[in-house]
């Protein structure tokens, strides 16, 4: 996905997903919301799936894996991840 459409996704400018990406600027639980309601996507699915396991703790691993198992089954959270 483009950062243009996440941006329109989440009304916001692409520059500021860009600052996001690049780690000059946090993002906001109302846009990570808006993200949410226009992907039609629960945001702990769409964390899980973004997130490298390796960085995760062992502890963790099995309630990501869980959301994971979750998300797989979400035809929305395909279409967003391959859509470009």
């Amino acid at each position: 996905m483009t950062l243009k459409k996440i941006g329109a996704l989440m009304d916001v400018k692409e520059s500021y997903i860009s600052c996001v990406k690049n780690g000059t600027r946090d993002l906001t639980v109302a846009s990570l919301m808006k993200l949410e309601n226009s992907l039609g996507i629960a945001l702990p699915c769409i964390f899980a799936e973004a997130i490298d396991l390796k960085s995760v703790s062992k502890k963790l691993r099995p309630q990501y894996n869980a959301l994971r198992k979750v998300a797989s089954k979400s035809e929305a959270l395909g279409e967003a991840l391959t859509s470009s």
